[in-house]
């Protein structure tokens, strides 16, 4: 969205200010680019993250958080590289059906490496124009977002700064980082996978201002390009009580359990849902920064937390960035989760055959013949009825073949 308003000054001129917000996650292709960017992180990543900044606080990482990031992990893992696979199936279709005939639209292999990130350029280059067209300085022109979208708001930020010279003010809120991803998509394999052409993510970019609740899991993704603002460090708030339920859990668990996926407990869901809630829904972040009762927000828009350049980690240079940032290219597993699923699909095959195979060879055995006292039992045949004559006393009879059903029930 473009938010734009000419008005006048104190000496007497006009000037126009543009408010460009970047639209956060509401649709499953915002979830598939999501994925896209951050898939490497959710997967290995996130704990190391959340344990950092709890320690920060001078939190307490126990014996249960720590426990728990073994819990469910392999599980996990496969579940939510096999959940990726699937949000992305169909994504860059979407994005190229109906508009491959424009002669600017970028190409399939350029959404496959890099999502929304070339049609974002396209959006923030018009936005840019409109407003110094019109008269518009950089100094009234400013980005904003909430978690994708401030993601998107920041690396909008950068393109800027990098291709025009031009250092946008950038206020964000949860916004999903963006430092660490920019070097490596999380999913693509593709070598050129990366916005390395297009921004540099090695070094601050002052510009850029991201407020984040210190118990959001989502706001805390990835490494902020600029200053990280950590509000609400308070032990007696329900965020707290509710996101110390999740902490030490894998994203891939998290993930999963996101999408109620099979295996993975329902209350990790619902406890990872409650504190989403409590810290990441604008609506709940906005009444918890704003309500000055709570003092995270001072005058000077510092926080009680204070602003940390990248954050706890602060922004990593090329040369440590492999130790901070997560590997992309997580796409590589999706193999071997497929080489599995078949294994255990042929498995269960097998299994289910020999289960078959010994019911009917269980319904098809003969009977053994008996001798039976005068006054045959049913379902027999006596020897006058079967044409040999003879009398009474003992008779030998042949049981007829066994009528009984066989069912598998399954």
């Amino acid at each position: 969205l473009v938010f734009s308003h000419t008005h006048s000054t104190a000496n007497g001129t006009s000037e126009r200010t543009t408010v460009v917000a970047y639209r956060g996650t509401e649709s499953s292709g915002d979830n598939a680019n999501m994925l896209l960017f951050a898939a490497g992180w959710f997967a290995d990543k996130t704990v190391q993250q959340m344990q950092r900044l709890w320690e920060w606080q001078g939190l307490e990482w126990t014996q249960d958080m720590e426990k728990r990031g073994s819990a469910h992990k392999w599980i996990g893992r496969k579940l939510f590289v096999l959940g990726t696979s699937m949000q992305m199936r169909g994504f860059t279709d979407k994005l190229v059906d109906g508009h491959s005939s424009k002669d600017d639209w970028p190409s399939r292999e350029q959404f496959n490496a890099r999502g929304y990130w070339p049609l974002t350029k396209m959006v923030t280059d018009a936005a840019i124009d409109a407003h110094l067209e019109s008269g518009g300085s950089v100094d009234s022109l400013y980005f904003t977002g909430q978690s994708q979208g401030g993601m998107m708001a920041a690396l909008s930020s950068m393109y800027a700064e990098h291709s025009r010279k031009l250092p946008v003010e950038t206020i964000t809120f949860s916004a999903t980082g963006g430092a660490c991803l920019a070097r490596e998509l999380g999913w693509p394999t593709q070598e050129d996978a990366n916005l390395l052409g297009d921004l540099d993510p090695f070094v601050v970019h002052p510009q850029i201002t991201d407020y984040a609740d210190v118990f959001d899991y989502w706001g805390n993704l990835d490494v902020d390009p600029g200053r990280t603002c950590y509000y609400g460090l308070s032990t007696e708030r329900e965020a707290y009580k509710q996101c110390m339920q999740i902490q030490g859990y894998t994203g891939g668990v998290l993930m999963a359990a996101m999408g109620s996926a099979p295996f993975i407990p329902i209350k990790i869901r619902d406890d990872f849902a409650k504190c989403r809630y409590l810290t990441h829904f604008w609506s709940t972040y906005a009444s918890s920064i704003l309500d000055p009762t709570n003092g995270f927000l001072n005058e000077d828009g510092t926080t009680d937390g204070g602003c940390l350049d990248g954050g706890v980690w602060g922004v990593p240079n090329k040369q440590d960035f492999q130790a901070v940032c997560a590997p992309g290219g997580l796409e590589r597993e999706l193999a071997g989760v497929w080489t599995l699923i078949v294994l255990f699909a042929v498995l269960i095959l097998a299994l289910l055959g020999l289960c078959i195979y010994g019911i009917v060879r269980a319904c098809m055995k003969p009977q053994a013949h008996h001798k039976l006292e005068d006054g045959a039992a049913p379902n027999t045949t006596t020897a006058d009825e079967a044409g040999a004559g003879g009398g009474g006393g003992d008779m030998v009879v042949a049981e007829r073949p066994s009528t009984r059903s066989c069912c598998i029930v399954m």
